[in-house]
């Protein structure tokens, strides 16, 4: 099961053709440290960071067809973005030590060379964040809503495990 979820977050990530993501791949790979790690406070089994990514993705792909759908004259937020973001936010779950959780996600994008747009590295960076609580954000942006899809998705994914707090 575990090789079938790789397969697919490897081919979902490869298919943005991002400049640097061929560096993720190889830092998620080596030594299957994305594939084998569990989330910091859910998912907590081998494999449970892949499995809560792609759930995440699921989740705010949904999410964003539903709104689109409804609201068809809204900011349209790619299909590109939500997978860099969905399958990237909680990348620092590889690194031995816990700290700074969304910051330090970009940080290893960072380091490895992915190039992300400023609404993508706020969605990452801020993934633990409400936006409804941002008052400085306009409800109708990109960055607004990117940062819902992402925000709204990794919540209901991590209460979804058995294994939430």
């Amino acid at each position: 099961m575990q090789h079938k979820v790789k397969d697919i977050i490897i081919d979902l990530l490869k298919g943005t053709g991002r400049e640097g993501i061929e560096n993720v791949i190889t830092y998620m790979t080596h030594d299957d440290v994305f594939f084998k790690k569990h989330c910091h406070s859910h998912h907590l089994y081998m494999g449970g960071l892949a499995d809560h990514s792609l759930q995440t993705l699921k989740m705010a792909i949904a999410k964003r067809d539903k709104y689109e759908s409804r609201f068809p004259h809204a900011v349209k937020v790619g299909q590109e973005s939500l997978v860099l973001c969905s399958l990237l936010h909680d990348i620092c779950d590889c690194e031995p030590q816990f700290r700074r959780h969304g910051s330090l996600s970009i940080e290893i994008l960072d380091r490895l060379g992915l190039v992300l747009s400023s609404e993508e590295r706020d969605a990452i960076s801020k993934h633990m964040h409400d936006p409804r609580l941002s008052f400085k954000l306009d409800h109708k942006s990109l960055r607004y809503r990117l940062r819902k899809y992402i925000y709204s998705a990794d919540k209901k994914s991590a209460r979804k495990f058995k294994g939430y707090y």
